[in-house]
């Protein structure tokens, strides 16, 4: 499961402490990886690719590469993407991640 940070989001979500990304299931599990960059790539090359990036509203999770969107709580990620919230749950390229807020 590649990770790789490409610019800062904690400005947005408030707060002096990054967002994280845990691995919950998969490569790295129990690793707790931080979100801080304005965009944050998650997944495989050439497999399933998405981004949480950064927005007024918060980390904005989008389908950035592959067949077939990641799962955000159990559901295939919308189209135009889908705000992180506490707790939520991502499966991505044989992975399980679950987002922390940093707060």
């Amino acid at each position: 499961m590649a990770t790789t940070p490409t610019g800062d989001a904690s400005r947005a979500l408030g707060s002096t402490a990054s967002p994280t990304l845990e691995v919950v299931e998969g490569s790295g599990a129990g690793r707790v990886v931080p979100i801080d960059r304005d965009e944050f790539v998650i997944g495989r090359v050439g497999l399933q690719v998405a981004a949480a990036m950064r927005t007024p509203d918060g980390l904005r999770l989008v389908h950035v590469e592959g067949d077939t969107p990641p799962c955000i709580n159990g559901a295939a990620l919308p189209e135009e993407g889908s705000l992180l919230a506490l707790g939520d749950e991502i499966e991505i390229a044989g992975a399980r991640l679950r987002f922390h807020s940093g707060r």
